[in-house]
């Protein structure tokens, strides 16, 4: 005979009908819920298993019956002991496996290891057994390192800012002397001041003294300002002479004074700065490119290595400077004709190019060229010989790129200028003449801009020939990226007229058909995909100006 559950199929878990034995227990829990005793673990697990049992032995059909909870067979299950019901308890996960704790655990458990076998061979040496010597295994190891060398990676990639020149060199240099001869003091404070050593004088500034005695500078002599504006280019700033001239220019109540060119020149001079190759250049006027007899050619191999501590108090003095030249530029025009505003352009431009000014922001001289390229009065006549100046500040392609970027891009005027001087860099570095681009009109720049960028790809080019291919193929993209850069600041972000949308057109398939599928990659595929990246950077930018 089957049993009833068989015969009824499966049936599902329902609390059956009370039992006399399970009615007396259910009814002393009734009776007094928070009195009762609680059973022990055993007990209970008991009592579980013979629900479980009467259950299994009920009727579905009894609509009288209720479920029994999940929650109250979890936590009587909870509470029982596998060890009283002789069951096997469920191993439990690990919480330290995958974990730091684990690897920590781990290397704890090791050390001791490593100790013991460091001791065992230490005793392996003591007693005589062969080893290896440290000078084989040095040999070995150069050996090694001259095997992978031949497997060495180079990081393929462009410079992400221009290499710059030496301008700025990191000797000191002595602080300029004050000539006292025809100076005669009006008071004995200034008597005091004249009278003075160097480092009084120095001091006198510092102090504030100085400040106290020329309340504007039409009150001060004009050998006093001059040194005054030169002791502004010593950094790091000690003196406190920036701050002196600073609040007596603010308080002159007539025309205040201004530094000439021959000032200017001079206090970049005791900055550092080395103008020999814009006097060789003849680019600059004599007085704006002084010599600095005090440097020692044997120091010039420290030009451009600047510390960290050092570039900071450099960027600082240029900046002090540039601010002071901005406020007598705009306050005083008539001081800095145009040709004059044309030579502070390429000084500035040039001395930006240093190596370790052309990392770091420069806003106060960026504002100065801003305001000297806004007040020249005829700009079209200045206009070709700025550009020819500025093309000659390098020889390097990412120098010439970094000062049309540097190049204000606020006005009408700057960006022409921006894209006059692109044109005549991208001439100058295919082999053209310049001048070539200096007469042409505004309708007529993108035109010639397809000539140039049809000779911009790395195939076309007309580099020396290099022993190393590699390098080859490095110099050629790495020119065609510059080249592509400037005819993208030809190009600018305005939208075309309706005579220039055609060339534009034409520039796109330029872009697409030389940098697109036309370059080949059998070469240095990494530089000529970095190529092929901007080439489709600057293709969606240029469609979007014809939408």
């Amino acid at each position: 005979m089957e049993p009833r559950s068989a015969r009824q199929g499966p049936s599902r878990a329902r609390r059956p009908r009370a039992s006399p034995r399970r009615s007396a227990q259910q009814g002393s829990a009734t009776r007094s819920p928070r009195s009762a005793v609680q059973p022990s673990s055993a007990t209970e697990s008991r009592t579980v298993l013979q629900r479980a049992g009467d259950v299994a032995t009920t009727s579905s059909s009894d609509s009288e019956e209720e479920l029994i909870p999940l929650k109250e067979l979890l936590a009587c299950s909870g509470r029982s002991s596998p060890a009283e019901h002789g069951e096997v308890a469920c191993p439990q996960p690990d919480p330290l496996a995958n974990s730091l704790d684990a690897l920590l655990l781990e290397k704890r458990e090791q050390c001791p290891a490593s100790a013991a076998q460091a001791s065992l061979t230490q005793a392996d040496v003591d007693s005589g057994s062969p080893q290896e010597s440290s000078d084989e295994d040095t040999q070995l190891l150069e050996e090694q390192r001259a095997f992978l060398s031949h497997f060495n990676v180079k990081l393929l990639t462009f410079p992400t800012t221009h290499p710059g020149e030496p301008i700025f060199h990191a000797c000191p240099l002595p602080p300029p002397t004050l000539d006292t001869h025809r100076l005669q003091p009006r008071s004995v404070l200034e008597q005091n001041f004249l009278c003075a050593s160097p480092a009084g004088q120095v001091a006198f500034v510092h102090d504030g003294y100085l400040n106290l005695l020329y309340n504007t500078t039409s009150a001060c002599p004009l050998p006093v300002l001059r040194w005054l504006f030169q002791l502004t280019s010593i950094w790091p700033d000690r003196t406190n002479a920036f701050r002196t001239l600073w609040e007596m220019w603010m308080r002159s109540d007539d025309e205040p004074w201004c530094p000439t060119l021959q000032d200017i020149g001079q206090a970049f001079a005791y900055m550092g700065a080395d103008l020999e190759a814009l006097r060789c250049r003849r680019l600059l006027p004599p007085e704006l490119c002084p010599m600095d007899t005090r440097l020692d050619p044997s120091l010039s191999q420290e030009q451009g290595n600047l510390s960290a501590a050092d570039t900071l108090a450099l960027v600082t003095q240029l900046g002090d400077i540039c601010k002071l030249l901005t406020v007598c530029v705009v306050a005083c025009p008539c001081r800095y004709p145009d040709r004059a505003r044309r030579e502070l352009v390429t000084l500035l431009c040039f001395l930006s190019l240093d190596h370790a000014l052309c990392c770091q922001p420069l806003p106060d001289l960026w504002h100065l060229l801003h305001c000297l390229l806004e007040g020249i009065v005829a700009w079209k006549e200045q206009l070709p010989a700025l550009c020819l100046s500025l093309c000659q500040l390098s020889q390097h392609h990412h120098n010439l790129l970094a000062v049309a970027r540097l190049l204000p891009d606020i006005t009408d005027r700057e960006r022409e200028l921006r894209r006059r001087l692109s044109l005549c860099a991208m001439a100058q570095l295919l082999g053209r003449a310049p001048c070539t681009v200096l007469s042409l009109g505004a309708q007529e720049e993108l035109p010639a801009l397809e000539q140039l960028l049809a000779q911009s790809w790395p195939d076309s080019l007309q580099l020396p020939t290099h022993p190393d291919a590699m390098d080859l193929e490095q110099e050629s993209c790495y020119l065609s990226r510059s080249l592509l850069y400037l005819a993208d600041v030809v190009v600018g972000a305005e939208r075309p007229q309706d005579e220039q949308r055609g060339h534009l057109q034409r520039l796109c398939t330029q872009l697409e058909q030389y940098f697109g599928s036309g370059l080949r990659e059998d070469m240095g595929q990494f530089y000529r995909s970095q190529l092929k990246n901007l080439a489709t950077v600057l293709y969606v930018k240029w469609h979007e100006l014809l939408e």
